[in-house]
């Protein structure tokens, strides 16, 4: 059982997603009430095996993205939820 003999299957994981641009040190963060989202980025993964791509494509993964804030509002009666910039995402 401790024999670890055979050939190596190589996974590869790269990341295709922008970086965020950084905040400036000087402005402080507002805190916003609501539900914190994490927006999945991409990544390339390859498979490979005795030198051969068994496996080549964009996957989406959620350590590669970022995060929205999901606010929560009610207006005539009605629930909503929000995404930061005022997009409508859910209604009930």
């Amino acid at each position: 059982t401790n024999n670890l003999a055979g050939d190596p299957i190589y996974i590869s994981i790269r990341n295709t997603s922008t970086l965020p641009v950084p905040e400036e040190e000087g402005k402080k963060k507002k805190k916003i009430d609501g539900v914190i989202y994490n927006v999945p980025g991409k990544g390339n993964v390859t498979v490979s095996y005795q030198g051969k791509k068994l496996f080549n494509d964009e996957m989406s993964f959620t350590q590669f993205g970022h995060t929205e804030v999901l606010l929560v509002g009610q207006k005539n009666g009605r629930q909503f939820v929000l995404v930061h910039c005022c997009r409508v995402l859910l209604k009930t």
